[in-house]
């Protein structure tokens, strides 16, 4: 199964933000999920991008897509993005 966790998130290797705690708070579920899930399953984040880069790159076997800005156009980024991921469940 494919899971979309759409959310801030905090940078690579790091827990915190130093801005707030969804993007931690995420982050621990999301770790939480991937250490109780099944092989077959996959957890992929959509997140807001750092420094205005898109990238992409997998942390402790979780896909990480940084492909939106915090601007009031970031709702069309996320649409096309999920589109183009195609999950089974969106969260």
């Amino acid at each position: 199964m494919k899971i979309l966790h759409i959310t801030i998130y905090p940078s690579k290797g790091t827990l915190h933000t130093g801005s707030g705690g969804v993007a931690s708070y995420a982050k621990n579920l999301i770790t939480n999920l991937n250490k109780s899930k099944n092989d077959e399953d996959e957890l992929i984040v959509l997140c807001n991008k750092n420094n205005s880069l898109f990238n992409s790159y997998n942390e402790e076997n979780i896909q990480v897509i940084r492909a939106f800005d915090k601007n009031p156009s970031y709702i069309f980024s996320i649409i096309q993005n999920a589109i183009k991921i195609n999950p089974d469940v969106i969260h």
